[in-house]
């Protein structure tokens, strides 16, 4: 914290392809591009987070991509999914309600 003020903050990013879904204490969960309209996170952060309730109840969650606002309406968790499973996949899918709309960037 500098100034009295967060130095992140859940759903802005300055890193162009990586994002902050949350922020607590000592835990951050953050996702990161993988394509125009999907992103990739840890499967936890989608159940830590008010994500994963937004988009059950056929909402959206909104969050800031590189200076542009997105929403975020679908998670889509790995099979193997099971927290505190030996054999546990981690992993998360999460869709955007629509692409990003500057083509020039490559993922």
């Amino acid at each position: 914290m500098m100034s009295g003020k967060p130095l992140m903050k859940p759903g802005v990013s300055i890193i162009p392809r990586s994002f902050i879904l949350s922020v607590r204490v000592r835990k951050v969960c953050v996702a990161t591009l993988i394509a125009r309209q999907w992103a990739l996170t840890a499967a936890h952060c989608t159940e830590e987070t008010s994500l994963g309730v937004a988009t059950a109840r056929g909402g959206t969650f909104a969050v800031e991509v590189a200076g542009q606002a997105r929403e975020i309406d679908l998670v889509v968790k790995h099979p193997r999914y099971q927290q505190g499973a030996v054999d546990d996949v981690d992993l998360a899918l999460i869709r955007f309600k629509a692409p990003r709309e500057s083509a020039s960037d490559s993922a």
